[in-house]
């Protein structure tokens, strides 16, 4: 739920979409990790979705200058608004709005 909070948000829609097809791959991790994986082309994909996604979250993470804490998100994902950066010099305090 958190990737896609980062990744999608702001529709709701497409942050649901998002939301699956991570949960999608996290189903066939957990096939490899289980050993019932068999259909490699399927293994091979999800590779490249799991490193495309990884990407996006670094860079989403450098967009912020930081990564979001815990608590910052659950309160996005409650509000359904944007993590961003105060107006101002300073980087050190980060709201939710």
């Amino acid at each position: 739920m958190y990737s896609a909070l980062l990744l999608e948000e702001g529709d709701a829609n497409l942050r649901y979409k998002c939301f699956k097809e991570i949960k999608k791959d996290y189903g066939i991790r957990s096939k490899v990790v289980h050993g019932t994986i068999e259909n490699d082309d399927i293994l091979k994909e999800a590779y490249a979705r799991a490193s495309k996604l990884l990407a996006r979250l670094l860079l989403r993470c450098v967009e912020l200058s930081r990564v979001p804490t815990i608590e910052e998100l659950d309160r996005a994902a409650l509000v359904g608004h944007i993590i961003s950066k105060p107006p101002g010099p300073s980087n050190v305090a980060w709201t939710i709005h």
